[in-house]
């Protein structure tokens, strides 16, 4: 995994709901389980309105940057950095 990825940002543009929608690759982690590199992107948490264009909503933050390898969940937040088991979580 190249470091060239850190930092990409690729957008959206806008949803159904006049929500502008952006991902951004904020960190790399190594898996727990296989020791790979896992790309940990965040995507869009929070918007402002636009002031030109009623009903349209512009990228503000992003969310906690997450990444699933082996069966694990591992996010990147402004607490830490977690690993969460996904296996048996399902019906």
């Amino acid at each position: 995994m190249s470091d060239d990825q850190l930092g990409k940002e690729t957008n959206y543009g806008f949803d159904q709901d006049g929500r502008e929608r952006r991902e951004m690759c904020m960190a790399i982690a190594e898996c727990p389980v296989c020791g790979k590199d896992v790309l940990l992107i965040a995507d869009t948490e929070e918007w402002t309105e636009d002031d030109q264009v009623p009903g349209r909503w512009r990228h503000n933050t992003y969310g906690p940057a997450q990444g699933v390898c082996c069966d694990r969940l591992i996010v990147d937040s402004w607490y830490g950095c977690f690993v969460y088991d996904l296996r048996g979580s399902g019906p």
